[in-house]
């Protein structure tokens, strides 16, 4: 399911469908689940869309991989229950 749900949120993000909000908490709950706890550095106060990012997946730092996956499609079931 997480599989499906990514490539459904990855179009549904090229056609704009999803607030810059909801897009950051898909990529924080996608990095953690596929990359592990961030371990990157935080990003200049000049890079506000990085810093952003970087923000998201910090605050899905205390998840497993297997949570985040379970939340990532979860949210998805939220805001598109007919995905």
């Amino acid at each position: 399911a997480f599989e499906a749900a990514t490539q459904f949120v990855g179009a549904a993000s090229k056609a704009g469908s999803l607030s810059d909000d909801q897009l950051l908490r898909f990529y924080g709950l996608y990095k953690q689940a596929t990359a592990g706890a961030c371990d990157a550095k935080k990003p200049s106060v000049f890079d506000r869309h990085g810093r952003a990012k970087w923000s998201a997946w910090q605050a899905c730092s205390m998840l497993s991989s297997s949570e985040a996956q379970q939340q990532y499609v979860q949210l998805l079931a939220e805001l598109s229950p007919a995905w």
